[in-house]
């Protein structure tokens, strides 16, 4: 009986230990997201720029 309860102990800590990697794995799903969605936007801001201008350092 001792060693169900050992085994019962672990899962539990093993089934915590999941449903936090699962909220850091969403987190960083969450952030590719956004920042794939900035990147594009910046790229569309870049594109709107002519060949010709010179950028504002020059």
């Amino acid at each position: 009986m001792e060693r169900i309860d050992e085994v019962e102990v672990k899962l539990s800590y093993l089934e915590r230990h999941i449903l936090d990697l699962d909220g850091v794995v969403r987190g960083l799903a969450d952030e590719v997201h956004r920042l794939k969605a900035e990147l594009a936007e910046l790229q569309d801001a870049g594109s709107e720029t002519s060949g010709n201008e010179k950028p504002p350092h020059y």
